[in-house]
């Protein structure tokens, strides 16, 4: 019989149990940081998409206006400085809407603010 014998086999059983419990704890969690990352990169792969698609819808929708209609096979092409012009105009006119809406104001109510904008973008 060794004093405190009982006692010391108990702790060592308890550490055991613990340690065991945090290993279970810790692989829990690496399971779910795993899928954390893996939606993480499901939504940045989604963003990035999306992004795509939204500028590429807001580009046509700027240079609609120049687009020609064709007759026959020949397609006739609208000059970058054309293009560049309109999308100008498409990014002045959201910039414009921005500035309303951080500002709280409704449309015509800012031409002030609207007026210094366009001087800083020249």
């Amino acid at each position: 019989w060794r004093p405190g014998g009982a006692s010391s086999t108990n702790s060592q059983g308890l550490f055991q149990n613990r340690l065991q419990d945090l290993k279970q704890s810790v692989s829990a969690l690496s399971v779910d940081l795993s899928r954390a990352k893996a939606c993480e990169a499901a939504i940045r792969l989604t963003l990035e998409a999306r992004t795509a698609a939204l500028r590429e819808l807001l580009r046509r929708q700027a240079t609609s206006d120049l687009d020609i209609p064709q007759c026959g096979p020949l397609r006739m092409s609208v000059s970058r400085e054309a293009v560049r012009k309109a999308l100008c105009s498409a990014v002045e006119e959201q910039l414009q809407w921005n500035l309303r809406l951080r500002e709280g104001l409704q449309p015509g109510e800012s031409d002030r603010s609207l007026a210094s904008m366009r001087e800083i973008g020249r």
